[in-house]
């Protein structure tokens, strides 16, 4: 025995999948195999995707280092305290680095397709945050930051979708960078070496030659 149900409202509603009846109006009637009155019934739409699970800095996604996150954000939001960047922002996601001891931090973006993007980072002190660094993404939509933890301490990293820009994908590296090398460092081969060093992960080398 089949009842129609006749859709006279629909509902957005993500929650759940589109199709699903989330409220019956009218019950509907059956006498054997005869439909006596169809129900009536309100069914859901379907709303948008979902923002991601990091949307929000009180569920950030946690990192223990060295760590190379992919995200998006795609659907993210703002929350409506949500602290101040070095540029506008249309939607954010959240990450968390617990610091053992203190230690310099890298934290570099690299952004995917069109998406303009930030990356900035805040100490947390129980429900307080501090600013401790921001970088604005670049023509190649990257963005690099580097700061200095203290033993014990909490930190945010947000990746931000700037104001005027498409959603997207990304990619995130933090890590310690590599400790400054100790003169004289290892014998220059003959025939030289080719390194490079940048700003932030590799700042310099060293190499000994006897004269």
């Amino acid at each position: 025995m089949v009842i129609v149900l006749v859709p006279v409202l629909f509902f957005e509603d993500a929650s759940v999948p589109a199709g699903t009846v989330v409220q019956v109006m009218q019950a509907g009637y059956l006498i054997g195999d005869r439909m006596l009155r169809p129900a009536l019934v309100a069914v859901a739409k379907g709303g948008g995707k979902a923002p991601p699970a990091n949307d929000n800095r009180a569920a950030p996604t946690p990192l223990s280092l060295p760590a190379s996150p992919t995200g998006t954000t795609s659907e993210s939001t703002l929350e409506e305290d949500e602290p101040e960047a070095c540029a506008q922002l249309r939607g954010s996601v959240w990450y968390s680095v617990q610091a053992p001891a203190r230690r310099n931090v890298v934290v570099r973006l690299a952004a995917q397709g069109d998406l303009d993007a930030v990356v900035d980072v805040f100490q947390r002190t129980r429900s307080q945050l501090s600013p401790v660094a921001c970088d604005v993404g670049n023509s190649r939509g990257q963005a690099e930051t580097e700061f200095r933890t203290t033993r014990g301490g909490s930190y945010l990293i947000r990746v931000g979708q700037r104001v005027n820009s498409v959603p997207g994908g990304f990619r995130l590296d933090v890590f310690a960078p590599q400790p400054p090398p100790r003169p004289p460092g290892p014998a220059l081969p003959a025939a030289g070496v080719t390194r490079s060093v940048n700003v932030t992960g590799n700042t310099s080398d060293a190499f000994s030659t006897v004269a």
